[in-house]
């Protein structure tokens, strides 16, 4: 007898929205409700299907959620329950997919303060299927926020740190190899691509 999925597990969920995600998946033999998801929570159309989806189709994709506007470990914990209630086992929860590939992008959190939630999508927008350069992928992707815009201001030092005039310097949070160059993330959303000459560009991409 398979034991009832517990609602205390997906963390930043109202009891109620936990509760009806729950009966959901210990159910996922009978058809997805999700009219059942969206009257009884929070969630957008799109979210809902999306859960659905994976419920009745599976496997549970944490980072499908992600993109759709679910924090990680929610997104995780989602997942999770779907696969184990299917008998498919879980991605990685520190590899995302690359924009429109299976390909997997490898996220180095650099400090233990960082989830993946915390640097939102912009993994996200890199391709390693992709032949063009980080930066071009970025000016493709970052559409809604005016592309890739990099500032002339920042200095780069030789821990990685970024400068800019007046400021305390900023720390990476995150890296990404990609090909030959890394992509590193910080506070506030900026992010440098930085080539291995160690010439680079910085851009806020929030």
């Amino acid at each position: 007898m398979t034991m009832p999925t517990d609602p205390t597990k997906f963390r930043g969920m109202r009891p109620s929205a936990a509760h009806a995600l729950a009966e959901i998946i210990d159910n996922v033999d009978e058809a997805a409700d999700t009219g059942a998801l969206v009257g009884k929570c929070d969630f957008v159309i799109e979210l809902a299907s999306a859960i659905a989806w994976q419920i009745e189709e599976g496997p549970g994709d944490a980072a499908e959620l992600r993109e759709l506007g679910l924090p990680a470990t929610l997104a995780k914990s989602i997942a999770e329950a779907i696969n184990k209630s299917r008998g498919y086992s879980s991605p990685s929860v520190d590899r995302l997919p690359g924009a429109g590939d299976e390909t997997m992008i490898d996220v180095r959190l650099l400090s233990p303060d960082v989830t993946l939630e915390d640097l939102g999508l912009i993994s996200g927008m890199l391709d390693v299927s992709n032949p063009a350069p980080a930066r071009d992928q970025f000016n493709a992707n970052y559409r809604h926020g005016g592309g890739w815009r990099p500032s002339d201001k920042f200095t780069l030092g030789d821990d990685d740190s970024l400068g800019y005039p007046g400021d305390e310097p900023l720390h990476p949070l995150a890296e990404i190899t990609f090909r030959d160059e890394r992509v590193l993330i910080y506070e506030s959303d900026f992010v440098a691509v930085i080539l291995p000459d160690r010439s680079f560009e910085v851009c806020r991409v929030d």
